[in-house]
């Protein structure tokens, strides 16, 4: 009896759990799903918006966006326009290609060299080390460019080995101090980070940190053409220069019934352009006072946002709030 029992009892809970599956199955398929499943979703992401919006509304948070948006002005135009102008010098494409291996390794080399560095108490003090360094790399960059123009300016040129160790040495020095730079960055967000909200917070720094990087780069490309001045001079068809034209060297303003070879007014009038100012040369010069002006002014604010207690990154909450 007491058998039948059991099996009797184990029958009605199979059935009732089939029937809860087929209940369940059902009222999906009816679209009878509870609407508190899609609410609470939606609930909790403007949750985590009202938490951001409060995290940036913290003093030290808004210092440490100040700092990333203005951190890497010095170098919107060595980052931005360097390659560039290697290949507009005459520098094959094949050659830039092969710098890529090298800038590989160097960045899975150097992040495991400055980690045991930045993952202290003082990641921004690496920070710090590496912005004279990459301002420094784009004075490398400039002799390099320099050297360029003047070895390829001899048609089919041989560059000598010493103009190969210059752009190695450009190259090296500018990825150590941007990994330098980097990784003390990433190695600071994750410190101040509030463990309460997640990888939101961590998510917003890198927005802003990626936003501070690409618009001095997007600002300084859109205005290189407006720093630089040329001059368009008429030749003879021995090559004579016969003075002065006041015809433009930019790009697309030649005729519509010019050949597509045509590239400006002044080529088409039978002009050569050449440049008189380099827009490249006048963006670095102001970028190397902006980064002059940044160090001075924003150094020790760096440093003491680094020396702030973690309640000053993290914000209140409401358990906290009522449970004192």
């Amino acid at each position: 009896g007491g058998s039948g029992g059991e099996g009797t009892n184990g029958n009605m809970r199979k059935a009732e759990y089939r029937g809860g599956l087929e209940s369940d199955q059902t009222r999906a398929q009816r679209g009878d799903e509870p609407k508190g499943g899609t609410s609470s979703a939606l609930s909790s992401v403007v949750d985590t918006y009202k938490q951001l919006w409060t995290v940036v509304k913290l003093p030290s948070v808004q210092w440490l966006m100040l700092t990333l948006f203005t951190c890497k002005i010095p170098f919107a135009v060595t980052d931005g326009a360097t390659s560039l102008k290697l290949v507009e010098y005459g520098v094959p494409k094949e050659q830039m290609a092969a710098f890529a291996p090298l800038l590989v390794l160097m960045g899975v080399l150097i992040p495991i060299g400055v980690g045991r560095y930045t993952n202290g108490p003082r990641p921004l003090s690496i920070f710090l080390i590496g912005f004279p360094l990459r301002m420094l790399s784009g004075v490398v960059y400039v002799l390099a460019l320099i050297a360029t123009k003047a070895v390829y300016s001899v048609p089919d040129a041989s560059p000598p080995a010493w103009f190969y160790w210059l752009l190695v040495s450009g190259v090296v020095l500018h990825e150590v101090a941007m990994n330098l730079m980097f990784v003390a960055q990433m190695s600071f967000f994750a410190k101040v980070s509030d463990p309460s909200i997640g990888g939101s917070y961590m998510t917003l720094l890198n927005t802003i940190a990626n936003l501070g990087s690409k618009w001095p780069i997007s600002l300084s490309l859109s205005l290189l053409d407006e720093f630089t001045l040329t001059e368009c001079h008429l030749q003879t068809k021995l090559g004579v220069d016969v003075g002065l034209a006041d015809l433009s060297c930019a790009a697309g303003t030649a005729s519509e019934n010019a050949g597509a070879e045509v590239v400006n007014a002044c080529v088409e009038g039978g002009g050569v352009c050449s440049t008189v100012v380099e827009g490249y040369n006048v963006q670095f010069a102001i970028c190397t006072a902006a980064g002059i002006l940044w160090l001075v002014l924003m150094s020790r604010r760096v440093l003491s946002l680094q020396a702030l207690k973690d309640s000053a990154w993290h914000i209140k909450h409401k358990d906290d709030s009522q449970s004192r």
